[in-house]
């Protein structure tokens, strides 16, 4: 079992682990669908390889605030499901550093005063059009700080994952851009501090507005491996990402999960109804979860008495799925 062998790791030591061992290395960590719909995977060599050039990247940053000694450090990142995510999340690991998940939702004084309460120190940008602002990502952070002052953070600490196709906001580098200036070869990671926080996660805002909760390093190992009791998760399964990797649901039961055993996940930008039985077929995906509507999107699309009990899904875990739906997905 792939989780005896990391017993006693931390998450960056898990990370170098499976990124350098002959037996997992070269095997697909994740699988994305990239900007013109091409599949695309990422071995766990990969991943180790760019969550260093990450890592590299928030340590420059860190040195340019003139924050190296400091015990924290938030990035944020403002963006859909992407695999800039995923290696940002691997080098904050790198750096002991924090990373925070803005509701990609967001947008005006809501964005604002959640960077500002999380003191988010750089913020990863999405170039790509926000649903239902009729902006993109980035022209939402620039709107943010026309109306709400986020110059602590804008242009100078704001990176966008790419550049955008019209209007490139001058002073906002890129991720790319910002990694040229950066000697990574000469970045040694640091000592991951495990009581620090690893991640902020925003409530649901079920009895008020969202607050971001901080969730250790050690807790975030301690629930993987809760979960992959609970999901009876191994190496040989495949998670499907719904949910925003802002949302605990995906960090907790389909990324940690997938990591500590060496396993694969396969992520998308958006969840997609009308993909879903063709992205399961596709990666074999054994491990699904989903908060509230998503179930019921599916069965929509398919329809109720549709049968596909070829499909490889073991189990699924869907908060918020009313017993009508449960019963006929289960189905």
């Amino acid at each position: 079992m792939a989780l005896d062998d990391i017993k006693g790791m931390n998450i960056a030591q898990v990370i170098e682990y499976y990124g350098t061992h002959p037996q997992y290395k070269d095997r697909t960590f994740f699988m994305y669908y990239d900007e013109e719909d091409g599949f695309q995977d990422v071995s766990f060599a990969r991943f180790l390889k760019r969550s260093l050039d990450y890592a590299g990247m928030i340590d420059s940053l860190k040195r340019r605030q003139g924050r190296e000694g400091e015990n924290r450090f938030h990035v944020g990142f403002y963006m859909q499901n992407t695999p800039e995510v995923l290696y940002a999340f691997g080098g904050c690991a790198f750096t002991s550093a924090t990373l925070v998940g803005i509701n990609n939702a967001q947008v005006g004084q809501g964005l604002a005063t959640d960077i500002k309460n999380m003191d988010v120190d750089v913020l990863l940008v999405d170039e790509v059009a926000q649903p239902k602002s009729g902006r993109t990502f980035l022209e939402s952070v620039m709107a943010a700080n026309n109306d709400h002052d986020l110059s602590h953070l804008y242009p100078q600490y704001v990176i966008a994952r790419r550049r955008q196709h019209k209007n490139h906001p001058s002073g906002v580098v890129t991720i790319g851009e910002m990694m040229e200036g950066v000697e990574v070869k000469d970045f040694v990671p640091t000592p991951l501090e495990v009581e620090r926080a690893g991640v902020i996660i925003f409530t649901s805002g079920t009895t008020g507005t969202p607050k971001g909760i901080e969730v250790s390093w050690k807790k975030m190992f301690d629930v993987g491996v809760m979960s992959t009791t609970i999901l009876n998760y191994g190496e040989s399964d495949v998670s499907y990402v719904c949910m925003p990797l802002n949302h605990s649901n995906s960090l907790y039961l389909s990324f940690i999960p997938a990591l500590l055993n060496g396993a694969r996940l396969l992520i998308r930008r958006r969840f997609s109804a009308g993909n879903f039985v063709s992205d399961i077929e596709r990666v074999g995906a054994t491990v699904w979860n989903s908060v509230g509507d998503p179930v019921r999107y599916v069965l929509n699309t398919v329809g109720e008495e549709a049968d596909y009990a070829h499909l490889p899904l073991r189990t699924v875990v869907s908060t918020g799925t009313n017993a009508h739906n449960r019963k006929a997905f289960t189905r």
